[in-house]
């Protein structure tokens, strides 16, 4: 009878997990906080998750009130209850529950500039990588369409999507660019890649302020995190904003800055820069992520 109530137990305490997960799931989808941890592609897949785990949660419940459990998993004869002192039990479950209850009392956190310094910073298209998280990489020469890239191995030429020249040749007649959470990425890529067409037209950026310890007090990056999956593989993009007077902007300070496109460098790397007229301060949107449109 007692390896039959500690198996009942154990099973009922496993479908409370499941159930326990389910239910975090769920919340996190209901609010909205979801998105803030994985990519719009992916939640079809946690919907269907959260379903199977409130399943797998009452079918432990429902097996854990049956009054015979012996022959539970099997018709072997052997005892299949949990082995080890309560405090095993104890360490063993916790490391379940743990995740449950800190996932309904701690708040939601946004991704920072301090995960930016220590992941690095993608300038435009990604060519550029900070130099502080990749110093290896050199950029040597880049035309439309093509850009040769050398590593420690070598050179390597690299053709760019027609996409991306559609995308140039669209905005080729338009004077004033505003760059928002739905093509934040396409648009740094695509400036990056064809800065010519775009060297004194108008635009308009919103995203969070970086600094680098090499820029200028004059110098800041307006940046934001994008997400493929999940905020496992997150990745920062920015743009480098440049001002004729010193810039007084706390980091991870949502603006939104207003100016013209240029041609500039930052440690010895080409690329495009934006000679502010204006930096507003502004709320962090609702959604502070951008994500890839896979066009």
């Amino acid at each position: 009878m007692k390896g039959n109530s500690d198996v009942s137990f154990h099973a009922f305490i496993r479908g409370i997990i499941f159930i326990g997960f389910a239910l975090l799931q769920l919340g996190m989808i209901i609010s909205g906080s979801i998105r803030l941890y994985i990519a719009p592609t992916m939640l079809p897949f946690v919907y269907v998750a959260t379903v199977v785990l409130f399943l797998l949660g009452i079918l432990q419940v429902l097996r854990s009130t049956q009054k015979d459990m012996e022959g539970f998993f099997c018709d072997c004869g052997e005892d299949h209850s949990m082995n080890g002192s309560p405090l095993t039990k104890i360490v063993i479950y916790s490391i379940f529950i743990s995740p449950i209850i800190f996932g309904f009392s701690l708040p939601d956190q946004v991704l920072d500039s301090s995960v930016a310094a220590n992941r690095g910073i993608q300038y435009g298209s990604g060519i550029f990588t900070s130099p502080t998280a990749n110093p290896e990489r050199i950029v040597t020469e880049k035309s439309i369409g093509e850009v040769a890239e050398t590593e420690q191995e070598g050179s390597d030429g690299e053709k760019y999507d027609e996409y991306y020249k559609d995308l140039a040749q669209a905005y080729s007649d338009i004077d004033r660019i505003i760059i928002n959470e739905e093509n934040f990425l396409e648009m740094l890529s695509v400036i990056d890649l064809y800065i010519d067409n775009f060297i004194g037209k108008e635009v308009e950026v919103t995203g969070f302020v970086y600094t680098e310890p090499e820029m200028k007090d004059n110098q800041l990056v307006v940046a934001r995190f994008s997400m493929t999956c999940c905020i496992a593989d997150a990745t920062v993009y920015g743009i480098l904003i440049e001002s004729e007077e010193p810039v007084d902007v706390e980091e991870d300070t949502w603006v939104t800055v207003h100016g013209k496109i240029n041609k500039g460098s930052y440690n010895g790397f080409v690329m495009p820069t934006v000679s502010t007229t204006n930096i507003e301060q502004v709320s962090e949107p609702d959604m502070p992520y951008v994500f890839p449109s896979f066009k």
